[in-house]
């Protein structure tokens, strides 16, 4: 079980959200301020699949952040991934490359997929 609370570091700067609901595989979390809000969704199920396929499980991590803006309009970003494994997969492998899209993921990196390159 991951918690009641969990950390994130926006900008240097940790925030604790709080779990505001949980039901069906799945959990939110929310950081809420005057400036700004963080909500984080964890989200678990099984792909319908056809008929003498394997199960494809799918686990969802979203994380989404307003900027509280009165004068110019709120602004929101989201980044999420998704773990996509079949069902008998060994978890030690697909932590493996997980961990590695993770690793891609640096500043000079996003720059460039928001950026439109690929």
């Amino acid at each position: 079980m991951i918690g009641d609370t969990i950390s994130v570091t926006y900008d240097g700067v940790a925030k604790t959200l709080t779990k505001i609901n949980q039901d069906n595989y799945s959990s939110e979390y929310l950081f809420r301020s005057a400036t700004e809000e963080l909500k984080l969704r964890i989200r678990h199920q099984n792909e319908s699949v056809k008929v003498g396929q394997r199960i494809m499980e799918r686990h969802q991590v979203e994380l989404t952040r307003t900027e509280f803006d009165a004068v110019a309009g709120d602004r929101t970003a989201q980044a999420y991934m998704v773990v996509r494994l079949q069902k008998g997969t060994d978890p030690d492998k697909t932590e493996k490359l997980a961990l590695s899209l993770c690793a891609l993921n640096n500043a000079t990196f996003v720059d460039k997929i928001a950026n439109w390159e690929s």
